[in-house]
């Protein structure tokens, strides 16, 4: 299932875990990560990046070289194309959304947080869905 399904979760789990102390990790939750195939994984975050900045590269204001967290689309009007990919159910976090509180339009962090697009790339997706993510995001600028 998509992200955005699970978006009001996580809200609701980032102002609970805000206040707790870190714990442990459960001896369920090791050995489910002791089954995980982390270099196909890997494999496919970086297919992932490599696709999208195939597609996208030309559009972003950054030149980011890889990551297998997200990839990291700068545009200037990043924020009116992500309220439209979450129109479209594709979920597009805003990261450091405290930044714009102190930081007024056009200083750097409030630019970052407002219109970098961390689009979504991760192991679950293949190649048919990161084409239709660029294409969703080309969609929006047309």
């Amino acid at each position: 299932r998509g992200a955005n399904e699970f978006y009001g979760e996580y809200v609701q789990n980032n102002r609970f875990f805000a206040s707790e102390p870190v714990k442990r990790m459960s001896a369920l939750t090791e050995n489910l990560l002791h089954g995980i195939d982390y270099a196909a994984a890997e494999a496919r975050r970086k297919a992932n990046f490599a696709l999208l900045a195939d597609r996208l590269g030309a559009l972003n204001e950054l030149a980011p070289r890889e990551s297998t967290f997200m990839y990291p689309l700068l545009m200037k009007n990043g924020a009116e194309v992500r309220k439209r990919l979450q129109a479209q159910k594709i979920y597009v976090p805003t990261l450091w959304p405290s930044a714009r509180e102190p930081a007024a339009p056009g200083e750097p962090e409030y630019e970052l947080s407002q219109n970098l697009l961390p689009l979504p790339m991760d192991q679950r997706y293949g190649r048919a869905e990161m084409e239709a993510v660029a294409e969703a995001v080309r969609a929006c600028l047309a």
